[in-house]
């Protein structure tokens, strides 16, 4: 399986890939984040998630991921996006003309 997403604050986008096995996908992860380069502007981990029917009808992700070589123990929760076809391909790993992240992270 494979997957990509944007953050919430438009500050990066990233990937996974994984397989799962009924209900649990275990996978592997790079985040990027735009306008950085070197080793601050890319996060690398793992994870898994249960697939399952939420309280709500809903299909939902619930599971937790790691960074780098740590234990996955941090939450990462998704609800499935009902009646919307997938389109991995809208995500190219750049902003579109125009777009500028929402919130600005503090330089480290």
């Amino acid at each position: 399986m494979v997957g990509r997403w944007r953050t919430a604050t438009r500050s990066g986008w990233g990937e996974l890939n994984g397989s799962s096995s009924g209900n649990v996908l275990k996978y592997s992860f790079v985040e990027h984040k735009y306008g950085m380069v070197g080793p601050s502007a890319t996060v690398k981990g793992t994870g898994y998630f249960l697939y399952r029917m939420g309280a709500n009808g809903f299909p939902e992700l619930k599971g937790k991921f790691g960074m780098g070589s740590l234990d996955p123990t941090t939450d990462w929760d998704c609800l499935k996006q009902v009646n919307q076809k997938p389109d991995i391909d809208s995500i190219k790993g750049e902003l579109g003309p125009g777009e500028v992240p929402l919130i600005s992270e503090p330089m480290k």
